[in-house]
């Protein structure tokens, strides 16, 4: 990574481990190239490959994505990744608070990273995924 990253913390200053890691936009990047490269970097492997595998695999019939009556959202989940509903091929993304996104699409090798300040990014993620999804079939025609 090229800067420092952080944690949110509570007000008994310890970390917040459902959200809020704080990173530079070009690291969120760096960090969805290494899951698209299976955990390696420079042909060094930094994070074992089965876990990156299973990371972006929704382990449970409620975190499937899709309609799901075990569930109110419609992404999938697995470790820290969601999977977009009606996913493509090798296609997950991270989704931050506000609107930060880290999207992956393993099948063209692409990585998108999006930083911004959207208030209603909840309502917003499956029109976000559109995006994503148009400027990955814009790149690879």
């Amino acid at each position: 990574m090229e800067g420092d990253a952080f944690r949110s913390t509570d007000r008994a200053d310890a970390e917040i481990g459902f959200c809020c890691l704080n990173a530079q936009l070009r690291d969120d990047a760096r960090l969805g190239r290494l899951s698209l490269n299976d955990g390696a970097r420079d042909d060094v492997q930094i994070v074992p490959q089965e876990w990156v595998e299973r990371s972006v695999t929704a382990e449970a019939p409620r975190l499937e994505p899709g309609e799901n009556p075990d569930s109110d959202w419609t992404f999938g989940y697995g470790y820290k990744w969601w999977i977009p509903e009606d996913p493509r091929p090798g296609e997950f993304t991270a989704i931050g608070v506000w609107g930060q996104y880290i999207y992956v699409d393993t099948t063209h090798e692409i990585v998108i990273a999006k930083s911004s300040t959207d208030y209603w990014f909840d309502e917003n993620d499956h029109e976000t995924i559109e995006v994503f999804r148009a400027i990955v079939d814009a790149m690879a025609s």
